[in-house]
């Protein structure tokens, strides 16, 4: 009996954190334990949703109307919906044959955002219902709900459009519904607008009625079903492209300014090859009658997946041959792929909760990275996703308070609603429950610091660990959160791609996608339908399962650390595993394991490409002994190699005799036996290792210098991460004596070969392209007189010219380094074409740059007009202010934006705006760029801000910790680097700075470009 009653208890309690409560008490005026979820008495069934704006008029101000079609579920007087900010103006309910239900009244629970109406009878179970809600709302100006954006066409004139921005938890800021994924309805949408303006929503028009005021009202035929967050909606004066796909008969549409029309065919072309292509790889088919893509400026995405109708930012959907990059492609590319297989991960198979948000957005950004390689295969994504992304958050994972993909959480609303912390909110919890609920719940470790029913939110920070429980927390961290577990869900994908096998994880796929179409699903069904696929084609040892191995990476914190011990005389190796944690003050109290692929190498026999796991080392298991066998032999003398391409998620570490024998391979230089993810991730597994105290830097710098002779972009992005985070701790006096010098020496053979100047026959590689400006930007900051000289040439030539010299790729580089040494007139050139460019990819490179300027008053002139309330949105977006102010934190100017933040810090508040994870970022920039003498004045700074409401205790004691970190890594590392350093060989007394002379080339490309300008 007492089991029975326990779990009766335990059902209770989570039926209550569940917000399942369905006690119509709970919802009377006064009651102190409101739920944030939806009750679960009812449920929608469809949407007819009808608005009106005059945005047109540049009106914010639009009316609205929503009958909701829903189903009672259990016996209720309460009917409880999702509604923010909006005014409720009239309401009625009709029973299944249209008879007047009494609605009492109704409450707005403000800060739950909960709409509930009390019935004067009960509903009956199984009964359809119509709810009628007529109400106003005013557009906002972010994106988030029914929003609006401000576009300036060519010739400089402004005009406006409303869009919906309903992801996460903003559709209830638009109109009132029933805001969670675990609903999917049909939609009829009704829109009314001025004649002038277009609109558009998920699926084709039906009608388009002219009003007796002047108005129409465009109708949207009904919807597939579908959750809240996917439907769109906008209103613009945008003109229409229309592309017919005849063998799909699917119409391709896109909603743009005129003088963008002819900037779409790339896109055109790309999103056909892609929709075939994810066809052919899923088995099934795009699902709507239309897609259609439009454009929103100033866009904090890179775009948003919404059914039918996708939202880019204009620099992730137009391409220009003269203006765009060969990364501003790539990210186009990506962009695209990203949305459309969200089309089947997302749109048409669902989720049930935030916290599988990983599911669709995992599958989205791996296959954003390795299907766009089949497309432009000489820019290697798939590459590019390990070593600029994976590697990068494997950080952000490495330390004890890292939480797993399915972690459940106790927070307080505030922040458990925000849609950056959605995703890993499994249920929510109200009221304050005591220590053991919350353990049950599976916050066992924040109780333990005493901590009951608060707002908690744990920092999982490169530097420190800090645990908070008051103000609102740092969207910049929530961001990042957000991030980390989306590369996270996309490194374990990309895993499991590997471990199953290609083949077996396609038929998977295939089989997940028709399972589960037009559901929500849950990692269970994932699970299960891999199985099926790996039981037909015997693709796992018959002990491995997958629900296990997966499970052992989703539901566990962190990641592991492979070690291999070589015993060189009886050739063994010994490898175990542990959580690795790269903060040397913490220790895996859990005593966490993996179920872990190991795929494995030698010199003997290298095999780069078969990446299936020679072995497992299982969950539950520490450790195995590996002897050598028909497939796998080595010697002592021949290094050994885990983790082929690094397809798992797990960084490895080895004994001190195998280190070396991978460094003096790599220092063979070309043809390399280690493949290029292997070489990247040799370097990326050293350095973090060197700063987690597991092997000595100097192993690190043993392994890096052969990056003289390295030619692979995707290895240089990995090099160049670690080359600039050690460029920022050891400025300072003896900075061109050791580092710099140390710099030039890796960069100068390359720079040679590479020039500043990119073929202007069109003869460079896209490897050489795309590393011209890696290898530029270190040799200048080392002190390269040549490049210093060629680069200010360049910037100081287009200022007395009005022609472009930069290379075409990463320009931003070419102009921050020239505008270190220009004159006065070639800032204020620059400062001018900023203000009047009006292409968004062209804009960004000198927003990028201009700061880094070397006057402190001409920049801090400069960052005072980007403040302005009066001026600053005449010229200036979000983005081009939050570019300016980071890269002149990280180009030198520190002292400037401390002067400039602590003495304009109101008027920054109107337009920067400090609740923006951009301006927490160039906070915790400012602390990494910190010299000694700077310090004071930036806890000043920090406490100015501190005061005046502008930042968080949080976020200030973060600022400060970073700070600390990064004195006390300074104190004990640089002389042993710079030992190291003086080792390997003798500095040069001269200054590094001082060799101005430029190769007779360069002046001579440089002088015929100004006299004979190519156009």
């Amino acid at each position: 009996m007492f089991v029975i009653k326990y779990l009766c208890i335990l059902f209770t309690i989570f039926r209550y954190a569940t917000g399942s409560d369905t006690n119509s008490v709970l919802w009377k005026e006064g009651s102190e334990d409101i739920p944030y979820r939806l009750s679960n008495t009812t449920e929608p069934v469809s949407y007819e949703l009808w608005l009106e704006t005059k945005i047109h008029e540049r009106i914010l101000d639009y009316t609205g109307r929503v009958r909701i079609l829903l189903r009672a579920l259990e016996i209720s007087d309460t009917i409880v919906i999702n509604s923010e900010n909006l005014q409720i103006t009239k309401y009625s309910l009709l029973d299944h044959i249209s008879n007047q239900i009494k609605i009492t009244h109704y409450e707005e629970y403000k800060k739950q955002t909960i709409l509930a109406f009390f019935l004067d009878e009960s509903l009956r179970v199984s009964q359809n219902y119509v709810l009628d809600i007529e109400f106003t709302g005013r557009l906002q100006s972010g994106p988030q709900g029914f929003g609006y954006t401000r576009n300036v066409d060519e010739n400089g004139n402004a005009s406006y459009m409303a869009t919906s921005f309903l992801h996460l938890t903003h559709a209830r800021k638009a109109f009132p519904c029933y805001d969670e994924p675990r609903y999917r309805n049909s939609f009829i949408i009704h829109i009314t607008h001025l004649p002038v303006m277009k609109a558009a929503s998920n699926m084709p028009i039906a009608s388009i009625v002219n009003n007796s005021d002047g108005t129409v009202t465009t109708s949207f035929q009904e919807s597939v079903p579908m959750s809240v967050g996917l439907v769109a909606f906008t209103v613009c004066n945008y003109e229409s492209r229309k592309v017919m796909i005849e063998d799909k008969n699917l119409e391709i549409s896109f909603l743009v300014a005129k003088n963008q029309l002819d900037e779409l065919d790339f896109a055109i072309d790309y999103i056909v090859y892609m929709m075939n292509k994810l066809e052919d790889y899923l088995g099934i088919g795009y699902n709507l009658p239309k897609l259609e893509s439009t454009i929103v400026n100033d866009f904090m995405h890179t775009g948003l997946e919404y059914w039918g109708l996708m939202v880019y930012d204009s620099k992730c959907l137009l391409y220009n041959e003269s203006l765009t990059t060969i990364s501003q492609k790539m990210d186009i590319v990506r962009t695209i792929c990203h949305l459309l297989t969200h089309n089947y991960f997302g749109n048409l198979v669902g989720y049930s909760w935030w916290n599988s948000g990983w599911m669709i957005e995992g599958f989205a950004y791996y296959y954003e990275y390795s299907f766009s390689n089949s497309y432009i295969s000489e820019f290697p994504t798939s590459e590019i996703l390990v070593t600029d992304l994976i590697q990068r958050y494997l950080v952000e994972n490495s330390y004890a308070t890292a939480v797993s993909l399915s972690h459940t959480r106790i927070l307080d609303k505030p922040v458990a609603r925000h849609p950056d912390l959605l995703m890993r909110d499994d249920f929510h919890i109200e009221g304050r429950l005591p220590k053991v609920v919350a353990m049950l719940l599976g916050a066992r470790s924040l109780m333990e610091s005493g901590i009951e029913g608060r707002k908690v939110q744990i920092f999982s920070d490169s530097r420190a660990a800090i645990l908070s429980v008051t103000g609102y927390e740092s969207r910049s961290f929530l961001v990042t959160e957000c991030t980390r577990r989306v590369l996270l869900a996309a490194a374990i994908i990309r895993m499991s791609d590997h471990m199953l096998g290609k083949t077996t994880f396609q038929k998977g796929l295939q089989k997940y996608v028709k399972d589960m179409a037009f559901k929500v699903a849950e990692p269970k069904d994932l699970y299960r339908n891999l199985q099926e696929a790996v039981d037909e084609d015997h693709s796992l040892p018959d002990d491995i399962k997958v629900a296990d191995a997966l499970k052992s990476w989703i539901d566990q914190p962190g990641y592991p650390l492979v070690t291999v011990i070589r015993n060189y005389e009886s050739n063994e190796i010994v490898v175990n595993q542990q959580r690795f944690l790269s903060s040397r003050e913490e220790v895996d109290t859990e005593g966490l394991s993996w179920y872990i692929p190991l795929s494995i190498t030698t010199s003997k026999n290298p095999d780069m490409n078969d990446t299936k796991p020679s072995v497992w080392l299982k969950g539950g298991t520490r450790e195995l002994v590996l002897r050598t066998s028909e497939n796998l032999t080595w010697t002592s003398e021949d290094w050994v190699l885990f983790n082929i391409d690094q397809t798992g998620y797990y960084r490895v570490n080895y004994d001190t005799q195998n280190w070396k024998l991978l460094a003096d391979e790599l220092h063979k230089g070309f043809p390399y036996t280690i493949g290029t993810l292997n070489r990247a991730q040799i370097i990326d597994d050293a350095f973090n290792l060197a700063y987690s105290d597991v092997v000595h830097f100097t192993m690190a710098l043993d392994i890096i210098k052969y990056v003289k002779y390295e030619n692979e972009y995707s290895v240089w992005i990995t090099a160049n991460r670690h080359l600039l985070n050690m460029n920022r701790r050891l400025d300072g006096h003896s900075y061109e004596l050791y580092y710099g010098r140390f710099l030039q020496h890796l960069t100068e053979d390359h720079f040679a070969h590479l020039d500043v100047f990119e073929d202007f026959y069109g003869r460079d590689s896209i490897g050489n392209t795309l590393l011209r400006p890696i290898i530029a930007d270190l040799a200048c900051r080392s002190g390269s007189g040549k490049c210093l000289t060629a680069t200010r040439i360049m910037v100081t030539a287009e200022a007395l010219t009005g022609h472009i010299l930069v290379p075409h790729e990463k320009p931003s580089v070419y102009y921050c380094h020239g505008l270190k040494n220009a004159d006065e007139n070639t800032f204020q050139y620059f400062w001018n074409k900023m203000k009047t460019v009006t292409n968004e990819q062209e804009k960004i490179h000198i927003t990028s740059s201009i700061g880094c300027y070397h006057n402190f008053e001409s920049v801090y002139s400069l960052l005072l007009e980007t403040a302005d309330p009066e001026l600053s949105h005449l010229y200036y977006t979000n983005l081009d202010r939050f570019q300016i102010l980071i890269y002149s934190i990280r180009n030198g100017h520190v002292k400037v934006i401390l002067k400039f933040l602590r003495e304009n810090h109101e008027d920054i508040a109107q337009t920067y705006t400090y609740n923006n994870f951009r301006m927490e970022q160039a906070l915790k920039d400012m602390a990494e760029c910190l010299q000694e003498e700077d310090k004071e004045d930036y806890v000043d700074m920090l406490e100015v801000l501190l005061s005046a409401g502008h930042i968080s205790p949080t976020l200030y004691r973060r600022c400060i910790n970073d700070m600390e970190y990064n004195r006390i890594w300074v104190q004990e590392n640089k002389q042993e680097i710079e030992n190291w350093i003086g080792e390997y060989f003798q500095p040069k007394v001269q200054s590094s700075g001082m060799i101005i002379m430029i190769s007779i080339p360069v002046i001579l490309i440089t002088l015929w470009q100004i006299i004979f300008p190519i156009f």
